[in-house]
């Protein structure tokens, strides 16, 4: 009975993410895309769009799919320029309101992601050696949004990697739930409106001095 409540659980739940990632194309995806086209030029010529490794379920990597919001930009001695000089203002609006993160609507189509789950970590080795410690956060497929979005969002500021290790592991263990996976997504609604994305928490901080540089590939 506990294996088929699992496995009625994981159909809805991908019944539900391709539910969702349709309607949401249908309704925000592809009108982004077009403005962000017409943001193009802000780029230099540079795709709209670009992609990052990361880890899906069962510790596979896969390509995730994210509007650039930067440009590439290096300073005369061939070193690349810190974040706040190479956003672009679109950029920016996206990156408060997580818009950034709507390409990754075709990640849950395919397969890679859902709508709810764990926030897709690095497949950079150090990184990953320290996730397949507690392999229980791969036995799920990342998400869209999840319990450390919702976390960052209330507290305002960003979580550390053991403070994530623990929340998403904390998620994976417990019963799966479609009201609670609900729960969530409500929770992380108010963020298009109010411009608190736990992006805007990140940049705020690196801004202090709280956390250092990162490049793209060295983001969690």
């Amino acid at each position: 009975m506990i294996l088929e409540g699992a496995y009625s659980y994981v159909m809805k739940k991908r019944m539900f993410d391709i539910a969702f990632a349709i309607s949401g194309l249908v309704v925000m995806g592809l009108p982004m895309t077009v403005l962000y086209a017409l943001n193009k030029f802000k780029l230099d010529g540079e795709s709209p769009f670009f992609t990052i490794t990361r880890l899906g379920k069962d510790g596979k990597p896969f390509e995730m799919y994210k509007f650039r919001s930067m440009k590439t930009l290096y300073n005369n001695e061939g070193k690349i320029l810190p974040e706040t000089e190479r956003v672009t203002s679109f950029g920016q609006f996206m990156r408060k309101r997580g818009l950034d993160e709507l390409p990754q609507l075709f990640n849950i189509l395919k397969g890679d992601m859902s709508v709810v789950g764990p926030r897709p970590w690095t497949a950079r080795p150090t990184r990953k050696r320290n996730v397949l410690k507690d392999y229980t956060i791969l036995n799920v497929r990342p998400g869209l949004t999840g319990v450390c979005a919702v976390e960052k969002i209330m507290r305002g500021y960003e979580l550390s990697g053991l403070e994530r290790e623990k929340l998403e592991s904390e998620y994976a263990r417990q019963p799966e739930s479609l009201s609670r996976d609900f729960a969530l997504i409500v929770k992380t609604m108010p963020v298009l409106w109010s411009g608190n994305s736990p992006q805007k928490y990140e940049q705020e901080a690196r801004d202090r001095g709280d956390i250092e540089e990162m490049r793209p590939d060295q983001r969690l």
